[in-house]
């Protein structure tokens, strides 16, 4: 999912339709952020104990 972002993200520079800046800005805030998010919270249920 994320390379797909990032070509993605490279696209839209190569076609003109935003900058550098602008791609790399949307890319972390819209994808990175909530992925690592996302991980860090599976992460921390697999190690709390389960209830019996």
């Amino acid at each position: 999912m994320l390379i797909g972002t990032v070509i993605s993200a490279m696209w839209m520079v190569l076609e003109g339709h935003q900058t550098w800046r602008e791609a790399g800005a949307a890319l972390w805030t819209l994808q990175i952020v909530p992925a690592l998010v996302f991980a860090a919270a599976g992460a921390i249920k697999l190690v709390q104990p389960r209830e019996p």
